[in-house]
Formats: C-alpha cells, structure tokens, sequence
C-alpha cells in the first residue's frame, strides 16, 4: 500500500472513529435530558398527588361534593397513596438527577474527544508525509474503547428514543432520506410519548376523580 492509500484508509479510520464518538455524545446528551425530565416529572406528580388526596379529605370532612361514598374514596385515597410511594422509591431507586448528571459528563467526554480525533485528522491532512503513523490512531481508539466500556456500565437506563434523536441530529452521518427522517421521527415520537405516559395519565385520573366527585 503506498502512501496516498495508506493517508486514505487512515483517515477513513478516524473519520469512523469520530462517527461514533459523535453518536454517542449526542445520545448521552438526550438520555441526560430525558432522565433530568424524569426526575422533574416525578417530583410534580408526587407534590400534584398529595395534593389531590388532600383535596378529596377535606371536601369529604366538609361534604363537599358526594360522587362516591366513604369506602370507595378510602380506596382511592390509599391507591394515590401507593402511587405516591412508588414515584418516591423510583426516585431513590433509579436516581435520575444522579444519572443525568453521568450522561452528561460523558456527552462532555466523548465530545472532547472528538475534537482530539479532528484535531488529529487535520494535523495529518497538511503533514500527512510525517504524521502518518498507525500508532496514533489506536491511540485514539483505546481512549474511545476505555470510555466506552465506563459508559457502558453507567448507561443502565438505555432508550431507543435518544439513539433515534441522535440520528435524526446527524443526517450527514446516517444517509438520513425524507422516508428515513419521517419514520425515525415517528419512532422517536412514540417512543418518548410511551417513556412518559405514566405521569399525564396518573394526573388525569386524578383529575377526573376530584371534578367526578365535586360535581356529584
């Protein structure tokens, strides 16, 4: 291989490399976003259902409204209750604001080194009759695979949601065609209505209690 290929496949190489470099910043960047989201979510519906439940007591004390009779509001005060407690264990449990802040120091970390391998592929273009060496491109590569491996073990909350958003963010990356942007749209969509359906439909229910038994 003379030393034009061997400049060619070398840069091919890093430009891979940084291809995915810059996937995975991107889909940290969403998973951080989406986990800070989570968190918030949680907290309101937590605050929004006590709240609800209180409600319902006082304007049972103070017979106000009348839609359902004393044993069934206790049961729908002590499932609001469940509900509560389960929201707060997932906080503790699953610590999103604690895991949004990983995803987003390694959004950080696989960017920054991003811009080493670019930095690199342009210091190679103009020099590249004494900066080509294989060695500086493993280089590169073991600090990816390092950071990868730490990120893997930390990403234990993975979404297709956020690997779609990042596609749709890299079109020059990932050949992304009108019919190709649509459907990942759509799956994007979907996938994030489904990772967040559980708070708007607590709260409706909710919601619908509260108006069902004031209005009765």
């Amino acid at each position: 291989m003379d030393t034009e290929e061997r400049f060619d496949n070398l840069c091919d190489r890093f430009g891979d490399l940084r291809n995915k470099m810059r996937t995975i910043s991107k889909t940290s960047f969403h998973a951080s976003t989406r986990l800070k989201v989570h968190a918030k979510y949680s907290a309101y519906t937590i605050i929004l259902v006590c709240l609800g439940v209180l409600a319902l007591s006082l304007m049972q004390a103070y017979s106000v409204g009348g839609g359902f009779d004393a044993k069934d509001i206790g049961l729908i005060q002590s499932f609001y209750l469940c509900v509560v407690m389960v929201y707060s264990f997932l906080l503790y449990k699953k610590d999103y604001a604690g895991f949004s802040a990983k995803m987003d120091a390694y959004s950080s970390q696989f960017f920054e080194l991003e811009m080493k391998v670019i930095d690199r592929l342009f210091e190679d273009y103009y020099n590249k009759l004494e900066q080509l060496e294989e060695k500086n491109y493993l280089k590169y590569e073991d600090e990816y695979n390092s950071l990868l491996k730490l990120y893997e073990e930390s990403a234990i909350y993975k979404f297709r949601g956020d690997y779609y958003r990042a596609q749709l963010e890299l079109p020059e990356f990932y050949d992304v065609e009108v019919h190709k942007w649509l459907a990942l749209n759509a799956k994007a969509i979907f996938w994030n209505c489904l990772n967040f359906i559980s708070y708007p439909v607590v709260l409706a229910s909710l919601g619908w209690v509260i108006f069902t038994y004031v209005g009765s």
